[in-house]
């Protein structure tokens, strides 16, 4: 009898271990961040003219980045016939942590109250854009093995190794890693490693900011228009900063019609035996995420 009690005593031990995450563990995953949801019937998508007109939203902050901006409601239509003109309020959110072993997100609700929309000679319509802006900076990245000699032993360590999912240790984030691929390549004297670094956003929203005046005017205004600038470094710890082609100066340039870029980095270590160190990857940007309603608004006068 006491032999089955100690059995079903390991057993619950063991499948208690198992539920979620522990505390002080690192969250990691695929890139998120603030999520802007229009509340049910704030507003309507059909409301008529000289009608208030109420917007509520939902905010949640999905990402681990801290938020301290604001959030600003307007609208398509001319203001010529009222209705909704820019307002904004304060949003601050706190990043998602562990709470007893699951991620917590922190949300809000925020409402705006507008003017009618008068004047109308005719059935309008328009499109209510709730957008934030707000600045994201993170760290991530797995570990890397190194090895001097390249072929031998590549069940401890791959000579070429692709990493994703959880080995990633990717910060959930607006921008955040979504592939390593790592080269081991023998020089003279050494071994030079060389990491390909995918980053992803996450699909709504996108990247802002301003690219710097002498960029500009090397590359033209056509460049500026299709890219826009992060802040990128990385090194492998405990031997420095890695080479990293299209990054100056600790700026990437990324192109505004794709969702994930590929940075191809390299460090040369020297006479090395054997490591495992981690790569960090070093991130910097300020982030749009944005929420769009459509809205009908009907003549008084037609509807007589």
């Amino acid at each position: 009898m006491k032999k089955l009690w100690v059995v079903l005593l390991l057993f619950l031990v063991a499948g208690c271990s198992q539920v979620g995450p522990r505390m002080g563990e690192k969250i990691t995953g695929n890139p998120d961040g603030l999520r802007i949801e229009f509340l049910q019937l704030q507003p309507p998508t059909i409301i008529r003219e000289n009608q208030d007109v109420n917007v509520g939203l939902k905010l949640t902050n999905s990402g681990v980045c801290d938020i301290s901006s604001e959030v600003c409601v307007s609208d398509t239509l001319s203001s010529v016939w009222g209705g909704i003109g820019e307002q904004c309020q304060s949003l601050n959110l706190n990043g998602i942590e562990l709470v007893a072993g699951k991620v917590s997100s922190d949300t809000t609700e925020v409402y705006f109250n507008f003017e009618p929309y008068t004047n109308l000679d005719r059935d309008l319509s328009t499109t209510v854009i709730a957008k934030s802006k707000y600045r994201c900076e993170v760290s991530a990245g797995p570990q890397l093995c190194v090895k001097r000699l390249v072929g031998e032993d590549e069940k401890e360590c791959g000579s070429f190794e692709t990493i994703t999912g959880t080995g990633l240790e990717a910060t959930i984030a607006p921008i955040t890693l979504g592939k390593v691929e790592k080269q081991l390549i023998p020089e003279r004297g050494g071994i030079n490693l060389i990491a390909d670094i995918t980053l992803k956003k996450m699909n709504e929203g996108e990247i802002v900011g301003e690219i710097d005046p002498s960029v500009l005017s090397e590359k033209g205004e056509a460049f500026a228009l299709r890219h826009t600038p992060i802040r990128f470094e990385t090194d492998y710890l405990g031997y420095g900063l890695m080479d990293c082609k299209n990054v100056e100066n600790g700026v990437f340039l990324w192109r505004k019609d794709r969702n994930e870029e590929t940075i191809s980095c390299e460090l040369f270590l020297g006479d090395v035996d054997f490591v495992d160190n981690p790569l960090d990857v070093r991130l910097g940007y300020e982030y749009e995420n944005l929420n769009s309603l459509s809205l009908s608004i009907s003549d008084v006068d037609r509807q007589r």
